[in-house]
């Protein structure tokens, strides 16, 4: 049989509370029974000092224990005597386990002196039966006088036996282990089968507490389970109840989540391969215009024709560049080699390879670079690579006349390139998208350009392996201003 969660939850929380329950239970079963032997048994030992005052003054008629000891008879008629005068109120122990006070004989009603003790019988029953057998009498050397004693008895709990200011014995009462009477067993049996029946109550609510909390716990689960499973089918629009804050709800918001994170996923790979196909469509269908063009005679085979099918496999083959850089670095494949690097010198020379187009376009170009050098630890072909999409993508999408401010600087143990243009520029709610993939502004950053999209999302992967950050937004100069920021090397 297979269990659900539910089911083993319960079977779990019933047993907890069964075992504890069963376990209160047998300690208060066993305690119940040796507690009330204990009570009874302190509620004897408070009747000895009074029997051991007769016995007192019975030594002290006589001189010694021997007549006693050859008559124990005697001993028991003295204590029948003595627990008959504790029943009809001469003195009855006090609430603390001590005797009261004998009251003053003239508070006491007469009595017959000539009254003669109560005859002692072995056979007799009940607790008075049971106590003659367990009172017993030591000598003051320990020994025994009446009745039978352990050596290892515990001495504080002998009551002294004195006449004459001085200890003649002493006086001791065993323990009345298994020697309940009737209806002292009785009273245990009673509370015994109380707590049976509280056990029985305890193990019903128990039950029902273990059922709606099983419930309550494992029907969050479950619905998180079904919401995975659904996942795994490829269901993406699964949204699991979500109550409360505890673990289990926390649970259902990360189930929802990457139910979110795996449709947003899904959504971008189609729009990746969409776009990845308009972008090889795009070079790919010029190439073939110009060539059927060429074939149909329709455009003559020249110089000019060659060069435009060229410059559309120059573009082509940047694109499958791009990509093929960008998949290393997904990976993790794409190497770097770290050296000390002065990044004005290295801003110099990419600034130098881009002024001659940037003069044919109409833009203009203003540096501020500080007079000392900034060394940064990076890898020299990467980095170029970085600063020179920086520089492009800044030419690529400024209107003529324009101009292109770059600013170098040294802040905070940081290097900050900042690389400004002048309009058009991207609203602010769009410029951290400009760092996807394929991500292009079909209004003035568009495919018109030149760009292929994936110059950002390079630049960012560059960065990210420096340790550095970029980000995009718009600039002073009504453009934008890409802001890159790497560590300085010591």
């Amino acid at each position: 049989m297979k269990f659900r969660l539910i089911h083993k939850l319960l079977i779990a929380l019933f047993a907890s509370a069964a075992l504890v329950l069963l376990l209160i239970l047998w300690v208060a079963s066993v305690n119940i029974g040796r507690g009330f032997e204990d009570f009874l048994a302190q509620r004897e030992r408070t009747l000895m000092p009074e029997f051991a005052a007769v016995l007192g003054n019975w030594y002290e008629a006589r001189g010694d224990w021997t007549e006693l000891k050859q008559n124990p008879r005697r001993f028991h008629q003295m204590l029948s005597s003595t627990l008959v005068e504790l029943r009809q109120g001469d003195r009855l122990p006090a609430a603390d386990g001590r005797a009261a006070r004998r009251p003053p004989p003239s508070d006491r009603p007469d009595r017959k002196r000539d009254r003669k003790p109560p005859k002692f019988r072995p056979e007799q029953s009940g607790r008075d039966g049971a106590l003659h057998r367990r009172v017993f009498l030591l000598d003051p050397e320990y020994r025994a006088v009446i009745g039978h004693s352990s050596r290892q008895f515990p001495k504080d709990k002998l009551v002294p036996v004195e006449a004459g200011g001085s200890v003649v014995g002493w006086l001791g009462v065993v323990s009345p282990r298994a020697m309940l009477a009737p209806t002292e067993q009785a009273f245990v049996k009673r509370m015994q089968r109380v707590l049976w029946l509280g056990l029985g109550l305890g193990l019903a609510v128990a039950a029902l507490l273990a059922w709606f909390l099983a419930r309550h716990l494992g029907q969050p689960v479950s619905a998180a389970a079904s919401g995975i499973r659904k996942l795994a089918s490829g269901d993406y629009s699964v949204q699991v109840p979500q109550h409360g804050s505890d673990e289990i709800a926390q649970l259902s918001g990360d189930v929802n989540q990457l139910a979110h994170s795996l449709s947003e996923n899904r959504n971008a790979r189609q729009r990746w391969m969409a776009d990845m196909a308009h972008e090889l469509r795009t070079p790919l269908s010029i190439i073939q215009g110009e060539m059927e063009a060429i074939t149909d005679g329709v455009r003559p085979f020249n110089e000019s024709s060659l060069t435009s099918i060229h410059e559309e496999v120059i573009n082509l083959n940047k694109l499958v560049d791009d990509l093929h850089l960008l998949a290393l670095s997904d990976s993790g494949a794409l190497a770097y080699k770290m050296e000390h690097l002065n990044l004005n010198e290295l801003l110099e020379a990419c600034l130098d390879s881009v002024r001659h187009r940037a003069l044919e376009k109409g833009i203009r170009i203003e540096t501020k670079l500080p007079s000392t050098p900034v060394t940064v630890s990076a890898d020299e072909l990467r980095l170029r690579q970085l600063v020179r999409i920086l520089l492009d993508n800044a030419l690529l999408y400024t209107d003529a006349p324009g101009v292109i401010e770059v600013t170098l600087s040294g802040q905070d143990n940081l290097a900050v390139l900042s690389v400004n243009d002048s309009p058009p520029g991207v609203p602010k709610e769009e410029c951290d998208r400009l760092f996807e993939r394929l991500y292009r502004r079909e209004s003035s950053r568009n495919r018109n350009s030149g760009g292929s999209g994936l110059g950002l999302a390079i630049a960012r992967k560059v960065t990210d392996a420096h340790g550095g950050t970029i980000k995009a937004e718009p600039g002073h100069l009504g453009g934008l201003c890409v802001k890159l920021e790497l560590p300085v090397s010591s």
